[in-house]
Formats: C-alpha cells, sequence, structure tokens
C-alpha cells in the first residue's frame, strides 16, 4: 500500500506541479517526516524559493506541517516545523482535484457541443437558430 501511495503522489506532481515541488515532495516521501531546515538542505533551495512551492504543496494539502517547540538549553526554546504528508487527507485532495478536472472539461465538451446556432457550409456565415428557422 506505502508503494502504491508514494506512486500516486509522485505521478500526480510530475503531472501538475513544477519540478521544484516534485523535488520537495520526493524529499518527503523518502524521509517520511523531515524539518524545514533538512528540507531545505536537501532540495537545495534557497529559504524564500523553497516556501513559495511549498506554500503551492500546503495549500493543496498534499503535505502538513507541524509546529513544535523543542528545548536546545534549559533556558532557551526553538520552534521547529516539521513537513510529513498525511496520506488520507492528500489522497481526498487528490480526488477532489480529479474531479473539478473533469467537471471542468465536461462543461467545456458541452459547451462547445451546445448548437449556438448554425453555420452555412458553404459560405461559413453563421446564423442564430430565430434566423436559421425563418431560411
Amino acid at each position: 500500500m506505502d508503494q502504491e501511495l508514494s506512486h500516486l503522489f509522485r505521478t500526480v506532481t510530475r503531472a501538475f506541479y513544477p519540478y521544484q515541488c516534485v523535488v520537495i515532495l520526493d524529499a518527503i516521501i523518502y524521509h517520511s517526516v523531515v524539518y524545514e531546515a533538512d528540507l531545505i538542505k536537501l532540495c537545495a533551495f534557497n529559504k524564500k524559493q523553497f516556501s513559495s512551492f511549498l506554500a503551492i504543496l500546503l495549500e493543496d494539502r498534499l503535505v502538513v506541517s507541524y509546529t513544535q517547540k523543542e528545548e536546545v538549553t534549559q533556558r532557551r526554546l526553538l520552534t521547529r516545523t516539521y513537513y510529513y504528508i498525511h496520506y488520507i487527507e492528500a489522497v481526498d485532495s487528490i480526488k477532489w482535484k480529479i474531479h473539478a478536472l473533469v467537471k471542468r472539461v465536461k462543461d467545456e465538451i458541452s459547451q462547445f457541443s451546445d448548437p449556438q446556432g448554425y453555420v452555412c457550409p458553404t459560405c461559413n456565415t453563421k446564423y442564430s437558430l430565430i434566423d436559421a428557422a425563418s431560411l
């Protein structure tokens, strides 16, 4: 099951996202849970570039972030952000995207297949439905 899910995520990101998102998601799939600084180093992006592409994955709910305060020394707390894939939420997000894509394609097909009028085959003049009935 894990192989199937990782294959699904890899296929979806390669089909619909820029290659920077693919690199980020592949690193998360390989390591399961990744600390933000480590993920930036793994992907070889600068922080601003990394944040912009990660925001796309977070918005589409393929990746989830978790922030945790960790004790570095006895007096100092450090806030760390970890990224991982919540598989159920990510699969639902993919299903929703596919549903929206299919619906958009069906709407476009029905829009073009509905007769908006008639076209003369010889002169290519367009007539509305009312004008065509009288002609």
